[in-house]
């Protein structure tokens, strides 16, 4: 073969397709003759691997997935599998959209009418969908208790957060379709316990923090100290001893609600928490400095 489809064939562990091939200048006529030859193995209908390649887990779900089409990608437990969430495996397991070939034989396949793009991500050169997607599909599949326990993984290994949760429950959730009545209960349970948004306003910061790689602070947090209740906090980042409030522009604030929060405060700041206070402004038009605020007082910067 030449050198331009074995370099292809090297990034994917001795595979080709057919329309690969046709573009590293191969014919139809000369892709029937290099398998005549030996030189390539026919794995599916468009699907061919180099002789001699090895045979491994990674490839047979690569296989799958480029014989699939491409707009194919690992789901399911086979994407749980590859995203390192313990108790999946098994074979390949590819979702694509509804619309596309019906034909497949390297494992099982999946259609969606709802595949976008989006959903899906590249992982060590395999395309698989992203964990969020993965955990909805799962709960399609598998009891509570299991699926509970590879979010909370996820969680841990902050391969999703509860906010990206809520967004694919919001875009796939419906009436009827399987699997959506037991992903928001797990998605309300996580936020039960890590809180939500009160406001646009707190929800609109929790996003700029999570879309921009920052860790997912608790939000709406009851503090005590030994005098008793001091205030619920907007966000907390507990291992940083860090409390986030943000202030809406339109809200007038009273004398006494100034000497309110000054107490408030001293009280948290006793207990070793840093307050940092963004305006509405600052969070809508100012984003790069709350991001910049935060990191530094996270320890996150360089």
């Amino acid at each position: 073969m030449n050198a331009r489809a074995t370099s292809l064939a090297a990034g994917q562990e001795g595979l080709l397709t057919h329309p690969q091939l046709n573009c590293c200048g191969y014919s139809k006529d000369e892709i029937c003759h290099l398998v005549d030859a030996g030189y390539l193995e026919r794995r599916e209908r468009a699907l061919y691997a180099v002789a001699g390649a090895p045979k491994t887990e990674r490839q047979a779900i690569l296989a799958a997935v480029l014989a699939a089409g491409p707009h194919a990608a690992a789901s399911d437990e086979c994407a749980a599998h590859l995203w390192g969430l313990p108790g999946f495996g098994g074979g390949p397991v590819v979702s694509t959209p509804h619309e596309c070939d019906h034909y497949f034989s390297l494992g099982q396949l999946h259609q969606s009418r709802l595949f976008p793009e989006a959903h899906v991500v590249v992982l060590n050169g395999i395309r698989v969908t992203c964990p969020a997607r993965t955990l909805f599909d799962l709960a399609a599949h598998i009891g509570f208790k299991r699926l509970e326990r590879a979010a909370n993984t996820a969680l841990a290994k902050r391969l999703v957060t509860v906010v990206a949760l809520r967004r694919m429950l919001t875009e796939l959730g419906k009436r009827g379709r399987k699997g959506t009545r037991q992903f928001r209960q797990l998605v309300e349970k996580l936020e039960r316990a890590r809180g939500h948004p009160e406001s646009g306003l707190e929800g609109d910061f929790l996003a700029l923090v999570v879309d921009n790689g920052l860790p997912e602070p608790r939000l709406q947090v009851e503090m005590f100290d030994d005098d008793g209740f001091i205030a619920r906090v907007d966000s907390i980042w507990g291992p940083q001893l860090v409390i986030a409030e943000v202030d809406s522009d339109w809200l007038p604030t009273a004398p006494l609600d100034v000497e309110s929060d000054e107490l408030r405060d001293k009280r948290l700041r006793a207990l070793g928490y840093e307050i940092v206070r963004f305006s509405e402004h600052q969070v809508h038009r100012q984003p790069q400095y709350v991001l910049r605020v935060l990191r530094e007082k996270l320890g996150l910067t360089a």
